[in-house]
């Protein structure tokens, strides 16, 4: 493609795309990889209890083996038994989270810890009005009800700070820094 090829084209069609590392979630929940020989779902809350029922029916339909663990609510004493499941696992086993966008970034670093890989995991958040938020300067995390971009009040230091377009597998939650630079120091 020439220099003036790229002028005539639409923008759309020369830039990349914006790269995130903020999921991408649907409202449609994504289906199971039966491709696994074997499988784990995880769920958080009641508003996953469908999630796993469509999970299980299709996994049953391949006559995979299917467990299903299903926390009333997230908290670390849970961790745990969470671990234990995936300890039971075998190579080529497939892990599905669903629930609160918070929660299911949390099991995420929880399974990362593991060894559980990128391929084998798939995570559905069934509500995106809760993330855990990760202040840069007092290393303070918490969850709210906030999105990328906007401004919070961190009640760890004080700061005003910015939810940002960078959620960590690693952590489980968004980073945020101080809006003024003078307070980032």
């Amino acid at each position: 493609m020439t220099h003036a090829e790229t002028i005539d084209r639409p923008a759309a069609e020369v830039l990349a795309p914006r790269r995130t590392s903020v999921p991408t979630w649907t409202d449609r929940l994504p289906p199971l990889d039966t491709s696994g020989r074997q499988h784990l779902v995880i769920t958080v809350g009641a508003g996953a209890a469908e999630a796993a029922d469509r999970w299980r029916r299709q996994a049953a339909d391949t006559g995979e083996q299917i467990h299903v663990l299903h926390l009333q609510e997230l908290h670390p004493r849970r961790r745990p038994e969470v671990l234990e499941a995936l300890t039971r696992l075998r190579v080529g086993a497939r892990i599905a989270v669903a629930g609160d966008e918070a929660d299911v970034l949390e099991v995420g670093t929880w399974c990362a810890g593991a060894g559980v890989l990128p391929e084998e995991l798939l995570t559905h958040a069934v509500s995106r009005d809760v993330i855990a938020v990760f202040c840069v300067h007092c290393e303070n995390t918490r969850r709210v009800r906030s999105q990328p971009g906007e401004l919070l009040t961190c009640t760890g230091c004080g700061r005003r700070i910015e939810v940002h377009e960078h959620a960590s597998r690693y952590r489980g939650s968004y980073l945020a820094s101080a809006i003024d630079s003078a307070e980032g120091a």
